[in-house]
């Protein structure tokens, strides 16, 4: 399973992205309120997608790092790589999250 997701946000710097249930958050704060920030959730395949522009990595759970696109060219994707990736959305979507929207009736 991936631990985590990073890509690149500025020169010699990257943002790394954890996994949480199997799905990845990135939070974005918003314009005018201190203290109010946006969330957007991702699956895997969401979240490459997403930034397949800024040299996305993945870390395994074992510490193992590997490179999404070759040579960071997000037109040509490794495909072991690629099929970890969706093996990871595969496992997640039989993870079945409570919904606590409601409290149960007593």
């Amino acid at each position: 399973m991936i631990k985590s997701i990073s890509y690149i946000t500025a020169e010699n710097e990257r943002k790394h992205v954890s996994c949480v249930k199997g799905k990845f958050h990135l939070i974005k704060k918003a314009k005018g309120l201190p203290l109010s920030h946006r969330t957007k959730t991702f699956t895997a395949v969401g979240l490459i997608e997403y930034v397949k522009e800024r040299d996305p990595y993945i870390t395994l759970e074992n510490g193992e790092k590997y490179r999404v696109f070759r040579g960071g060219d997000p037109t040509n994707e490794i495909i072991e790589i690629i099929s970890l990736v969706e093996t990871h959305d595969e496992k997640s979507e039989k993870i079945i999250v409570p919904d606590f929207l409601g409290f149960p009736e007593w």
